[in-house]
């Protein structure tokens, strides 16, 4: 690697804001899950660098910010329909749907290119085109979980290595259309440089990506990478993200193949794409093999071995985790072709997955439909049609030839400027399977449901959003921990007010119905129990001073069920962040302290944390305490740059932190991270 970047001739640049966390947060700060953002991370880097020409940008374009309404995105289209090609991107102030806060946020991401008197351009013609960065990230737990002692004199400590994580990332680009890279993990526990990883890292991944918006060639990728089509429903990796409070956020906007630069060490395609367009047709094909973790279990076939379920953690820290470690080769062969005349494009998607063993899920009854074997063919058609203020979007898929027939239907519609209405219907069957997927869908697991979106955006002022969708579902066929056809329902309210550069203040609410197993009857049968859960959240971002900020939070759950004398259980939060930019000392600090009461993993509360760079999380809490970090960004020298968080989170009510391996003795966890970027 070091003599790769000899070879390269490099100048330092800083063209891109690396300075991302509000964007992210703003995105990801509904999501109730602790899954990597990484990738979001990587999209909207790789946004900052290719910004979208709004003199020819279409709808698809401009919906991939979850920020922008269906009316905003009409609103720009129209105006250059009307008034020509834009002189600047500071024409869009005179339109009058997009508000001062919209427009700061699409600045980033955003250029005029060609207009009649090319007053900007992507690119100065000074500008080096080669841009390279090395960062090396240590973080640390500092009290130790019983994996790491051994139990007594003959058995030895469960994990391997020490607690110490290591994480090296090599990053590459030239002339924003070639892009490659490398990067290397090393988790708390596995070993590194000795026993089962005697070359280093145990986690390693290379891409190679060129990408070319015109020419017949438009993108090549070789190593590791994502691919996604349609609305995600026959094929779709990397991340995606459901419902939350920006509500005409449903239509998934895929863009083919792009490189992987995540650390899940599953959830990724090894091997080779490329894309080629001409005319009114966009054609991807991919070719994928790869090794991957799986619970390897005896075949119901003589002399053969099968496996049950996939790994996701990406941890190879004992022996059991090693045995599990690429214990499984998966090929997958696939491909896309869509036609695009003015508003209209159909797509049509093809999908072969294999692996070298038999697929055999748990005896359950609720995986009777479950995928068996070791070959899955899926396919599908998917279209979007924009025509004056309406967008319909769609997609049809199918296991085999003709199994679980599966679509999804939605609609997104201005009703004007003040007010955008956003629908969609799935209708998902038990039987239909899939290897990768991301369709739009309560459940995680795409399959095995019926269900009906209606969302609504009202601005009665510029400084004013009402935001509120109703999700009703109901799954056919049974569930993990659900022994019989359920339904539910999903609503969501929100208000929020802002004034420019002053603060933004928002108030939600959030009711779900949904059903689980219940064992408290005496005929020894698990009764369906309508649970109930309210969720409220205030929260105030109010800016000081153009270097100052500070956010408020207090957030409370109430969740209860319909069988039983229980008392319903509770949940509440509030954190204090101050965030505050020292330019004598080229830092910017960010400080947090939460406290929590929260009686159940019910009655769990999602946040959204900062970290170090490209290091995201969204931390889960439960039981009773508070956590406080101190998270620091300090330009050392051009092109150098460090972050430290520590972190400390002490419980109230416990005398031990997690189960088994990973359980620490004690009420306290305190964390450490330390990162460094070099910027070639």
């Amino acid at each position: 690697m070091l003599l790769f970047l000899l070879l390269v001739p490099v100048i330092s640049y800083s063209q891109v804001e690396e300075d991302m966390q509000q964007e992210i947060e703003d995105w990801i700060e509904n999501e109730e899950s602790t899954v990597d953002y990484q990738d979001l991370y990587d999209q909207t880097a790789l946004s900052r660098k290719r910004k979208i020409n709004i003199n020819t940008a279409k709808y698809d374009e401009l919906s991939r910010f979850p920020f922008l309404s269906t009316t905003q995105i009409l609103a720009i289209i129209n105006h250059r329909k009307k008034f020509g090609l834009f002189l600047t991107v500071y024409e869009l102030q005179v339109i009058e749907e997009i508000d001062d806060i919209t427009l700061r946020k699409m600045m980033p991401f955003i250029e005029v290119v060609e207009s009649p008197f090319m007053i900007t351009n992507s690119r100065n013609n000074f500008d080096n085109p080669y841009s390279n960065e090395i960062l090396c990230l240590f973080s640390n737990r500092l009290e130790k979980s019983q994996g790491y002692f051994s139990q007594n004199d003959t058995l030895p400590a469960a994990f391997e290595g020490n607690s110490h994580r290591y994480v090296f990332r090599y990053r590459g680009d030239y002339n924003n259309k070639i892009a490659y890279g490398f990067t290397g993990e090393k988790d708390a526990g596995e070993s590194f440089f000795n026993t089962n990883n005697p070359h280093g890292f145990d986690f390693n991944s290379f891409y190679l990506n060129y990408r070319n918006e015109k020419g017949f060639i438009r993108n090549i990728s070789i190593g590791d990478f994502q691919a996604a089509f349609g609305q995600g429903l026959t094929f779709a990796s990397g991340l995606s993200f459901g419902k939350s409070s920006m509500i005409t956020n449903i239509k998934r906007n895929q863009n083919g193949l792009r490189p992987y630069r995540s650390l899940n060490e599953n959830d990724f395609l090894r091997g080779a794409g490329l894309t080629l367009a001409w005319n009114h047709f966009t054609s991807t094909v991919f070719y994928s093999r790869n090794r991957m973790d799986a619970t390897v279990v005896e075949s119901d076939t003589l002399d053969e071995y099968a496996f049950s379920s996939f790994g996701t953690t990406g941890l190879h820290r004992t022996q059991t985790e090693m045995v599990n470690k690429n214990s499984i080769e998966r090929s997958i062969i696939g491909g896309n072709l869509t036609w695009h005349s003015g508003g209209l494009a159909l797509g049509y998607t093809l999908i072969n997955t294999a692996y070298e063993n038999n697929f055999e899920p748990q005896p359950k009854l609720y995986n009777h439909f479950k995928f068996t074997g070791n070959n899955l063919f899926n396919h599908g058609l998917n279209y979007s049609y924009l025509t004056g203020n309406l967008l319909l979007f769609g997609e049809v898929s199918a296991t085999d030839l003709s199994n679980g027939i599966s679509f999804i239907q939605g609609a997104l519609i201005s009703l004007g400027k003040k007010l955008d209405f956003a629908f969609i219907h799935r209708n998902i069957a038990a039987n239909y399977q899939y290897t990768y997927s991301s369709a739009f869908t309560e459940s995680s697991t795409i399959s095995n449901e019926n269900g009906s979106y209606l969302g609504f955006v009202w601005r009665p002022h510029l400084k004013w959003n009402v935001n509120l969708y109703y999700d009703i579902f109901s799954h056919d066929w049974l569930r993990y921990r659900v022994d019989a056809p359920s339904v539910g329902h999903d609503f969501l309210t929100e208000v929020q007010y802002s004034e420019r550069k002053k603060f933004i203040i928002y108030c939600r609410l959030r009711f779900r119905n949904k059903a689980f197993n219940t064992s408290e009857t005496s005929n020894h049968l698990n009764d369906l129990n309508q649970t109930h859960r309210l969720q409220s959240r205030l929260n105030v971002h109010y800016f000081l001073q153009p270097d100052l900020s500070i956010k408020v939070r207090v957030e409370w759950v109430r969740f209860e069920n319909s069988i039983g004398n229980k008392m319903p259980q509770l949940g509440s939060l509030a954190y204090f962040d101050i965030t505050k930019q020292v330019n004598s000392l080229k830092t910017r600090l960010s400080l947090r302290f939460t406290m929590f009461n929260i009686d159940s993993y019910d009655t769990r509360i999602y946040t959204y944390e900062s970290a170090v760079l490209y290091s995201f999380s969204v931390t889960a809490f439960q039981n009773s305490g508070s956590r406080v970090y101190l998270l620091s960004k300090t330009r050392l020298t051009k092109g150098l740059d460090l972050w430290v968080k520590v972190s400390r989170t002490v419980y109230n009510n416990v005398n031990s932190i997690g189960s088994g391996v990973d359980k620490i003795i004690g009420n306290k966890a305190t964390d450490i991270k330390v990162q460094l970027r070099w910027r070639l």
